[in-house]
């Protein structure tokens, strides 16, 4: 059994990674964006549109998903490669393209690709310090706010709550009944609660 183990995870370690350069092209905005993935493509395309659609933060490649025409090709792969290796080759492409066709290309990270670390380190520092000057404002501006929701939406807020409860509630006697924690438990209480039996399992739901 002990071999068998080693066997596998040595098969899986030599198994290479297969990383891909691609480009994404809107032929209605005439832009271009370069970008790498050990993914299959129609995976990564599906997650740039999820993304596009989700994402409150904007990020570079949506610009050239505007419009809903974008369009996905790989333009090269390579064999058993590292993430950093793989950065690079994505960065001399970017490079490359810029050269073909200018401001067309819409990257803004080529030169910060090289090293993912110091790229999201930096990536970090930016948009931390954006949202702390953002909060402070927002508190000067908005100091009632938390105090005027819960004024104005008392009565939704009231009734989640009261939801949740009783949601919690029918769970736990549910399980007292299915553990025979309560014998004689009142009828009105499982009427309340909605409270079926199973009569073949002899199981509360």
């Amino acid at each position: 059994m002990e071999k068998k183990t080693v066997e596998v995870k040595k098969q899986k370690s030599e198994n290479p990674k297969i990383g891909k350069i691609y480009v994404i092209y809107s032929p209605s905005l005439d832009i271009y964006y370069i970008g790498s993935t050990f993914l299959a493509l129609s995976l990564r395309k599906a997650i740039h549109k999820y993304q596009y659609r989700h994402n409150k933060k904007f990020i570079t490649s949506f610009h050239v998903l505007k419009n809903n025409d974008a369009e996905f090709k790989t333009i090269s792969t390579h064999n058993d490669i590292t993430k950093n290796e793989l950065l690079k080759i994505e960065k001399l492409k970017i490079n490359e393209m810029i050269k073909l066709h200018g401001g067309k290309v819409i990257n803004n990270n080529c030169d910060k690709t090289i090293n993912i670390k110091e790229y999201m380190k930096e990536y970090r520092d930016i948009h931390s310090n954006y949202y702390k000057e953002y909060g402070k404002m927002y508190r000067l501006l908005k100091p009632n706010y938390n105090k005027e929701y819960r004024i104005k939406n008392l009565e939704e807020i009231n009734l989640k709550r009261k939801n949740k409860y009783e949601t919690e509630k029918r769970k736990e006697i549910i399980e007292k009944l299915n553990n025979n924690a309560y014998i004689n438990i009142p009828a009105k209480k499982i009427d309340k609660y909605n409270i079926k039996i199973n009569h073949r399992t002899k199981k509360y739901y």
